[in-house]
Order: structure tokens, then C-alpha cells, then sequence
């Protein structure tokens, strides 16, 4: 299947998988609000694992339907099978911040080489954009790199720790696409329907 006809295919699901993100977002803004003033680094890296969790569990929710539905179709030879299917979407769904990195990385480095403010200003909306987009992830990212990142090893850790934080979210649509694809759940609680 070509990459323009996969898109074409699937391009409601990767929307789905962004208005995740985006609810996931709100989540964790709510959370980071609700801690402003708390310290103690284990309360907020708790805070942070609980918006991840939230977020990683939107994910297995779509991606465990997409998987049955799609079943559905390949049993009725309506659809051909795609065994990795999952993670070709969980790697459309993360293109984006992954282009968005690059530009940031490509406006720093021009800035490193040029001292052009213009340049300045462009890497500072990008980050401002990328850590919109992954702030289920800043509490991490600011114990690690706190504040913002002023020499050249602090922004490259950010950049690749930006990167890393994608993994889960691919991993988490892979995953749970193949499960429902095969009908199995995630929990033990639920039992999964008897087939006559």
C-alpha cells in the first residue's frame, strides 16, 4: 500500500490519536495547575506518570477498536491484512513532532551560527509549540533539563528526550492495535466474549 493511499485510509484515526493528545493535554495542564506550588518532586513525578498513563490509555481505548473493526473486515475479505499496521499510524501520528523538532533543532542551529534574532525567536515559538504538545512529559524534562536549555549539550539532551517521549505513544498504538486486532484485552478483569 503506497504511503498516500495509507494516509488516505487511516487519516481519521491519526486525527483521533492528535484530539487524544490534545485531551491528554488538558489533563495534565489541570494537574500541573492543581500542583504549582507543590515541591516534593514525588508528588509531581506522580503527577506526571498519571497523565502519561492517562494519555498511553486513550491511545490503547482508539487503537484497540481500530484493531477489532479492522479484523471484522479482513474476516469478510474486505480488507487485506496488515500486520504492522498499528505502528505504520502510531509513526503518521508522531511525523508531526518529529518535523517539529527538526525545525527547532535547524532554527538552533542556525542561531548558533548566524546570532540572527529572528532565528532566536523562531527556535523559542517552536519550543514553546513542542512542550504545549508534550506536557504530559514536562515534569521529566524539567528535572532533567531545568529551566530553559542555554548551552548546546542542554538542548540536545531536550531535543532527544523530546524525541524518547514519542516511543511510548508509537509503542502504545502498536500494542493495543494488535490486541484488538487478535481480540485480546489489556485486563484481566474483563473477560473476553465466548464465540459460538
Amino acid at each position: 500500500m503506497k504511503l498516500k493511499e495509507f494516509l488516505k485510509e487511516n487519516k481519521k484515526t491519526i486525527l483521533s490519536l492528535f484530539v487524544n493528545q490534545f485531551g491528554a493535554i488538558v489533563f495534565a495542564l489541570m494537574l500541573s495547575l492543581a500542583i504549582v506550588h507543590v515541591t516534593n518532586k514525588l508528588v509531581i513525578t506522580l503527577c506526571c506518570i498519571l497523565a502519561i498513563f492517562f494519555y498511553l490509555y486513550l491511545v490503547y481505548l482508539l487503537m484497540w477498536e481500530r484493531g477489532a473493526k479492522d479484523r471484522i473486515r479482513v474476516d469478510g475479505r474486505r480488507l487485506e491484512p496488515c500486520p504492522h499496521k498499528g505502528l505504520k499510524i502510531g509513526l503518521a501520528a508522531a511525523f508531526p513532532m518529529v518535523l517539529l523538532l527538526a525545525l527547532f533543532a535547524l532554527a538552533i542551529g542556525i542561531y548558533g551560527i548566524t546570532a540572527s534574532d529572528l532565528f532566536l525567536n523562531v527556535s523559542g515559538a517552536l519550543r514553546m509549540i513542542v512542550m504545549l504538545l508534550e506536557s504530559m512529559y514536562l515534569p521529566i524534562l524539567q528535572m532533567v533539563v531545568p529551566g530553559t536549555p542555554e548551552t548546546a549539550v542542554e538542548i540536545i539532551i531536550n531535543i532527544v528526550l523530546l524525541l524518547v517521549f514519542n516511543i511510548p505513544a508509537v509503542v502504545a498504538t502498536w500494542l493495543s492495535y494488535y490486541l484488538g486486532y487478535h481480540g485480546k484485552l489489556m485486563s484481566r478483569a474483563y473477560k473476553n466474549p465466548k464465540r459460538d
